[in-house]
């Protein structure tokens, strides 16, 4: 009968057997490792092995550290990701300037990291925040070169930086040789650094089966180390004399390839079979070898050559920023303006575009600069600056357009501004009554935001002056929303409902959030309901644009508003107020509806607004009126259309009465700025510039055209006249605050409030003396620059 001693004596047992079985194992790893070298030593002949695949290391799956390599480069991805957006894309109010400080500064600190990192043992960590670092450095060299270097041509600044990157990388790498790049840890032995004390235990069966291995000058095979041990066992306890001795590094065999680890005594290999055409090797940590060094090399370069590639692609925007610069030095005295980096650069001979007669960017610009702040750059559009004023273009006789055509020469390299000028008539009998009737549906928004002085408060006052001066065969809808909408009042003439239409304007008060969608929605309802033949039928939106409830898809809200316009002929007019407005949103809404937008922000815009815009949006005088100009390329060499960037056309879409246009009003005037660079010498027709619409009764298309030549531009702006003047100062002032520094061809801030006072001085116009004060606001905001 078998007696089971107690646990202790039995775990002390289990523990003598180990012992022993470790010793035994060390005599044999020993003698196997004596054996290999001797087979090392004899450099055996290359022949047909069969290989023998290293041992597995434990468990086939990525562990913790490739995990965490593998988010840390992600994470490293990201944010080099972002740090492009920021650089290339998001300039913002800082301008470039501000954010180049920004990111050499983020530079920096993401460079030093490293330091503290490695000593706290975080070498991964390290690793992907040195490789973002490089990373940074590529766009700090791109933003250097358009801060401070914007005159250096642009391939000569990419392949000096590119030799200084390569210098600052390699110098980087033998400050922190400790950093190698974060990558998977192979599995085909033991890591670099793992002990036997962690290996041991892991140890498998021993296999005491033979292993055949060919000696040079021996026919037969060699015995078998007894008890040879596989797989896992390789990772082994060395004894305290190999644990001290240094690892070095002999001579490869032909064929031969030994896998070493950090504290390994003896090679990992299962005889010459084993070792026979295996081409890896585990350095131990702080052992560098050529193959090390080929690596870094090939990393260096490979870097070297990707931030060439991408400062040589930020170089081509920096030739075509160099070459605009090189003709703009040659403007700057009359300046033509700097257009959007989106501006067409005239590739083709044809510039195709919607009509447009909004103004309200230029409205919210002049209410931002007087709420002391600059505006963002993306609410800036500069076709909107230049229709806010009132235009010296002569009228048509009949229904249609009349389109006028001037320019001036603006310094030398032959550069002109050309405007292209739109005007239709007022409408016939309006000033008498006879115009066709009205049936408006007022879509107000009575959300909390709109609580605010200057929102609400402008709207009841511009309802109140437009229920004025409506006619008594108009009709008037309202509409209020905030988290709901609801219709407070019916469609209803005004020759005898105008108290009620006033009632109800008085009863509007702000309630809770915005729910934009249900109140478009719930306005178009109600002028379906209340639609009438042969009248106009629009629906007004006013509002400040900031959805923040219910359907706040713009793009559903967009499909909606078009069907209501393409089924119906029910158009959109937008009126926009409040310190923070959703500028972008009704803009993409009056587009898609037809209409346009206006902003107000005093009492004073909103009697003008409401007294003389909006009743003269009453009636459609052109539906789908689409611009084209022709520049003859025997005499212009290159031009520009500033602004209109969301409304430009298919050149072959122009004769196409079914792609979407601009519709415009009586009394309208529309205004497009032209630069453009004549060829040395070059005399005769630059453009003619053709206009095309629908009529919105009968749907007949009609166009009238007018040419420009070489002898009829004036010899510089200020030559011409004041109106175009004007119009060239507001195209400035627009391209001067979208670019966060005014571009070359632009005059300064100081030079342009100066020229807007002497014109309105000359004018005499409240509008102009506006901009001029707009002006002043925003050479204070800038410092006085």
């Amino acid at each position: 009968m078998t007696t089971t001693p107690p646990p202790a004596e039995e775990l002390r047992l289990i523990d003598a057997e180990l012992r022993t079985l470790d010793a035994r194992r060390a005599q044999l790893l020993a003698r196997r490792g004596r054996l290999i070298g001797v087979l090392w030593a004899a450099d055996p002949p290359v022949s047909s092995p069969t290989r023998v695949p290293p041992a597995p290391g434990p468990g086939g799956e990525a562990s913790g550290p490739d995990v965490q390599n593998l988010l840390l480069l992600l994470g490293g991805l990201l944010l080099g990701i972002a740090s492009l957006v920021f650089t290339l894309v998001a300039w913002g109010s800082l301008g470039i300037s501000g954010r180049a400080a920004v990111l050499g500064a983020l530079t920096a600190v993401v460079l030093a990291s490293p330091v503290p990192l490695l000593r706290r043992g975080l070498r991964a960590t390290a690793e992907s925040l040195a490789g973002l670092g490089m990373t940074l450095t590529v766009l700090d060299a791109y933003a250097l070169h358009r801060v401070a270097l914007a005159d250096v041509p642009a391939t000569t600044y990419a392949a000096g930086a590119c030799a200084l990157l390569a210098a600052v990388w390699a110098g980087y790498g033998l400050l922190f040789r400790e950093l190698r790049g974060p990558r998977p840890h192979h599995r085909r032995g033991a890591r670099p650094g793992t002990t036997g004390a962690r290996a041991a235990p892991r140890a498998r069966t021993a296999d005491p089966g033979p292993s055949p291995c060919p000696r040079r000058g021996h026919g037969g095979t060699s015995s078998p180390a007894p008890g040879r041990i596989t797989g896992r066992a390789a990772r082994r306890v060395p004894s305290d004399t190999e644990a001290q001795q240094p690892v070095t590094h002999v001579p490869r065999p032909r064929g031969v390839t030994v896998t070493q680890g950090r504290s390994a005594g003896a090679p990992r290999a299962h005889g010459a079979e084993h070792l026979r055409g295996t081409r890896e090797m585990n350095i131990p940590a702080g052992v560098r070898t050529g193959a090390t060094g080929r690596v870094r090399l090939r990393a260096l370069l490979a870097g070297a050559t990707a931030a060439g590639l991408l400062l040589t692609g930020c170089g081509g925007g920096a030739d075509d920023s160099a070459s605009e610069a090189a003709h703009d030095k040659s403007v700057s005295r009359e300046g033509a303006p700097a257009p959007s980096r989106e501006a067409d650069r005239g590739g083709d001979r044809l510039s195709t575009f919607a009509l447009d007669v909004d103004t309200a960017s230029y409205g919210y610009v002049r209410r931002t600069l007087a709420d002391g702040r600059l505006p963002e750059p993306s609410t800036v559009r500069p076709e909107e600056f230049v229709n806010s004023f009132r235009q010296d273009y002569e009228r048509p006789e009949g229904n249609g357009f009349r389109v006028s055509v001037d320019g001036a020469a603006a310094g030398d390299g032959g550069w002109a501004l050309m405007r292209v000028g739109l005007a239709t008539r007022p409408e016939p009998g309006a000033a008498d009554g006879r115009r066709a009737p009205a049936a408006l549906t007022f879509v107000v928004d009575v959300s909390g935001s709109m609580a605010e002085a200057g929102r609400l408060d402008l709207v009841r006052q511009g309802l109140r002056t437009m229920t004025g001066r409506l006619r008594d065969d108009d009709s008037v809808a309202l509409v209020a929303f905030s988290e709901r909408a609801r219709t407070v009042l019916p469609m209803t003439r005004l020759g005898d409902g105008r108290d009620r239409v006033r009632d109800a304007v008085d009863r509007l008060e702000p309630d809770a959030a915005t729910d934009l969608g249900a109140g478009v929605r719930a306005g178009y309802t109600a002028a379906l309901d209340g639609l009438r033949d042969g009248a106009t039928n629009r629906v007004v939106l006013m509002s400040d644009a900031l959805a923040n409830t219910g359907e706040t898809d713009a793009d559903a809200l967009l499909e909606e508003v078009g069907h209501a316009r393409e089924d119906h002929g029910i158009t959109l007019f937008g009126v926009g107020v409040g310190r923070e407005y959703g500028d972008a949103l009704m803009e993409r809404l009056t587009n898609r509806g037809d209409g346009h937008t206006v902003y107000v922000s005093s009492p004073e815009e909103a009697e003008r607004v409401f007294s003389e815009e909006l009743p003269r949006n009453v009636g459609l005088t052109a539906r789908d009126a689409k611009a084209q100009v022709a520049f003859d390329p025997s005499t212009v060499a290159e031009h520009r259309l500033i602004g209109y960037e969301n409304r430009r056309v298919a050149d072959e879409d122009f004769r196409d009465d079914g792609a979407d246009g601009g519709e415009v009003g009586p009394g309208h005037t529309v205004t497009a700025l032209y630069a453009v660079r004549l060829r040395e010498g070059a005399s005769g027709r630059v453009a003619e510039a053709t206009v095309r619409w629908l009529d919105p009764r009968t749907r007949e298309a009609h166009e009238a055209s007018r040419s420009l030549g070489t002898d009829e531009l004036h010899r510089s702006v200020r030559d011409a006249s004041a109106r175009f003047q004007v119009t060239v100062v507001a195209a400035h002032f627009a391209a001067a605050l979208r670019e966060s520094d005014p571009g070359v061809a632009t005059p300064t801030l100081p030079g342009l409030a100066e020229h807007a006072d002497a014109l309105a001085r000359r004018t005499e116009d409240p509008q102009v003396r506006e901009l001029a004060e707009a002006i002043h606001r925003a050479v204070a905001l800038r410092g006085g620059e």
